[in-house]
């Protein structure tokens, strides 16, 4: 009788060990970088460099399109700017966000952020949307990535302007962004005030 309840005991403890190794696979799988934007600020911690966010998704079918073009910038700016993917949606919880990351080959910082801190610092309302801050933390470009979407659903063959590519560029260089501010297509961000 007394080694049954010590297997039970031994098989409850096993239980938990698998339950947290998968829990640390999973955060493993999102990156490294895995924060609620109430635990980090990444405008605050960019290291002198401009910080590109990009929110995302993972239910909107434009947002997953833009993943080989999202990879491109970033292999493009790579050491000089600093890129985040931010989930904003309530209903993205760090499982949902580690299989679409997983899925679609990311490995830049990702970021929750519910409470919709980044949202309104960034002005965002669609996603996918990207916003520009240089090294100083002030926004200098909102707005699509390219012109790929004339309207949900109606895209381009190829786009034909790179609005954060060109933004991103014209902060790296000390300019003003000629376009600060233009219109995303996408999937709005629910409860954005």
């Amino acid at each position: 009788m007394r080694f049954t309840a010590v297997g039970k005991r031994v098989r409850a403890l096993a239980v938990v060990a698998v339950v947290c190794l998968v829990a640390v696979v999973v955060c493993s799988q999102v990156g490294e970088a895995y924060k609620d934007s109430r635990q980090l600020d990444p405008i605050a911690t960019s290291g002198g460099k401009p910080v590109v966010l990009i929110f995302l998704r993972t239910d909107c079918p434009i947002s997953k399109r833009y993943a080989p073009t999202i990879h491109n910038l970033a292999a493009k700016f790579d050491g000089k700017a600093t890129f985040w993917l931010v989930f904003p949606s309530k209903d993205d919880s760090i499982e949902i966000i580690a299989g679409h990351t997983r899925e679609f080959g990311y490995r830049l910082g990702v970021l929750r952020d519910p409470d919709h801190n980044l949202v309104s610092r960034a002005k965002a309302t669609i996603t996918p949307e990207a916003a520009v801050f240089d090294a100083n933390g002030a926004l200098k470009y909102h707005g699509r990535i390219d012109n790929l979407y004339v309207s949900f659903g109606h895209s381009r063959q190829a786009p034909t302007t790179h609005d954060l590519d060109d933004a991103l560029a014209a902060v790296l260089a000390g300019k003003s962004v000629d376009h600060a501010v233009t219109p995303a297509v996408g999937c709005y961000i629910s409860d954005v005030k």
